[in-house]
Parts: C-alpha cells; sequence; structure tokens
C-alpha cells in the first residue's frame, strides 16, 4: 500500500456471462481468493 494506491487491496466484484463460458487464470505464485455465487438457473 502507498498513499498513491490506497485501495490496492480492497475487494473487486465483478458479474460473468456465461456464454462464452468463463475461464481463470491466476499467475505462478499467486494468492487469490475467489467467491463464486451459481444461479442454478443459468447453468
Amino acid at each position: 500500500m502507498s498513499e498513491t494506491e490506497p485501495n490496492v487491496f480492497a475487494p473487486v466484484e465483478k458479474t460473468l456471462t456465461m456464454k462464452p463460458q468463463p475461464t481463470w487464470r491466476f499467475p505462478a505464485a499467486s494468492v487469490s481468493a475467489v467467491e463464486l455465487e451459481l444461479n442454478p438457473s443459468l447453468t
């Protein structure tokens, strides 16, 4: 953190579309947390 990026670790929420089917890639040695809320009517 710094004065120029005070919210660098703030959570980010994004909506994904199901078409095309979403994919995820995480850089090697990264620490990531992903929380998914799936709507059964869309799968």
